[in-house]
Parts: structure tokens; sequence; C-alpha cells
């Protein structure tokens, strides 16, 4: 049986044997891109369902080549995860701003690795994202914790929503005007982060009748009366 088609975009020979090296033991449909050129245009064959993206890419690097895919009509709705070595302060912040899905820095243990992609990948519940059901709503996640993010995915799955998720950031604004949902779910433990978010979704004119629902510990008293009046 088939598995999740993977687009690895890494410049590095020796990378890419590693990363096949890691993924083979999965039912994984991988394909491997030297440039961010060549990966934006096998991309668009394939279709894959999750892009691991080398952010330090010659010619085109790999933030570039994220916000080119986020524009592009045919792969706007592929998790992309950067995937580099020496991650430097504010690399994170940086590939979630460009609209990437996730971080992984290299190295990486093997288990690790495949624990994260799984993880990624789970949030596409198996190809629900892929073939849309009519009366399932699109669903938003915006959260930082793992933990929860596992809770929410676990009772939204089985067809009652298409799911995509993003961590809270310049990337959710990013990722909701690409794709337009009809639910958005916030979940942070820090109530001011999660109001400017909701502030900047609402102004934004194509996002502004979108539902918005808030779930944290930090949203009693005057903190979700200030969330309230964001929208």
């Amino acid at each position: 049986m088939k598995g999740h088609k993977i687009l690895v975009i890494e410049d590095s020979p020796l990378n890419q044997k590693l990363v096949k090296l890691m993924l083979s033991k999965e039912p994984y449909e991988l394909a491997f891109a030297e440039s961010a050129e060549e990966g934006l245009k096998l991309g668009r064959l394939e279709v894959p369902d999750l892009i691991l993206m080398d952010i330090r890419l010659p010619g085109m690097d790999g933030l570039e080549a994220t916000r080119q895919v986020r524009k592009d009509r045919l792969l706007r709705d592929c998790l992309v995860v950067a995937y580099s070595a020496g991650a430097m302060r504010g690399d994170r912040e940086k590939a979630m701003a460009a609209g990437c899905d996730g971080f992984i820095s290299k190295p990486v243990k093997p288990q690790v690795f495949l624990e994260k992609i799984a993880a990624y990948l789970a949030t596409q519940n198996d190809g629900i994202n892929k073939v849309a059901i009519p009366s399932a709503p699109r669903v938003l996640l915006v959260t930082d914790s793992p933990d929860t993010l596992g809770a929410l995915i676990a009772q939204l799955s089985g067809g009652l929503a298409t799911l995509k998720t993003s961590p809270i950031g310049p990337g959710a604004l990013v990722k909701a005007r690409a794709w337009l949902p009809e639910v958005v779910i916030i979940e942070s433990q820090d109530a001011h982060s999660a109001i400017g978010l909701l502030k900047e979704l609402k102004e934004s004119k194509e996002l502004a009748r979108i539902q918005y629902l808030a779930v944290s510990n930090e949203f009693a008293g005057d903190n979700r009366a200030r969330f309230l009046l964001a929208g």
C-alpha cells in the first residue's frame, strides 16, 4: 500500500541519502530535488503531501521557495517543513513567516525525525485534505502545543473537518490567506500573542467573516473580554 508523497528539496547528496535511509522503512513515496527551481517543477508534477525544504539552497533559497509554494494553485495546500543545519537564532521564525508548517534542525536522531514527519503528516488525516468532503468545514488549527494539537486532531478527524495546522505567528496569517478556512481555532497560553494574531486575521478583508474559536486556560476574566472585543 502506497503512503504519503514526500518531496525532499535538498542540495547535499549526503543529506539526501540520510533522509532516504531514515524514511526507507516507512511506506512513503519519496522524490528528490537539488534546487528550489527543480523542486517547484517536480512538485507541480507530483503534488506531494509534504515538502521537506532545506532553507539554505543555492540560487533561490528555501524561504523564497516556500513563498512560491504558498502562491501556487497546485502546491499551496502541501505541508512544508523546513529542514536546516546549523539553525541560527530566528531561523524558525523566518521559516514560519514564509509559510512553513514546521521546522526540523539538522542533525536529528532518526527516531525523532520519523516521529516529527509522522506528526506533521497526521494533520493530513489520511488524505482528507486532498479529497474535499462537501459537509466537512475547512478548519485551521493554530497552536504551539503538540499535546493540544494531537487532542484537537483526534476530536476533529474521521471526516468531521478538513484540517490544516499552523503555529502561532506570521505563518498562520500566510496560511489562512492561502487556504481561506471556514473556522480558525486558536490555542495558546500566551493571550497577548493570540489576541494579536486574531486582530491581524480580522483586519484581512478575505478573512473577516471566518468563525474564530479560542481554546486556552488564559482566556478568562479580562483576557476573555479582550478576545471577544478583538472578534
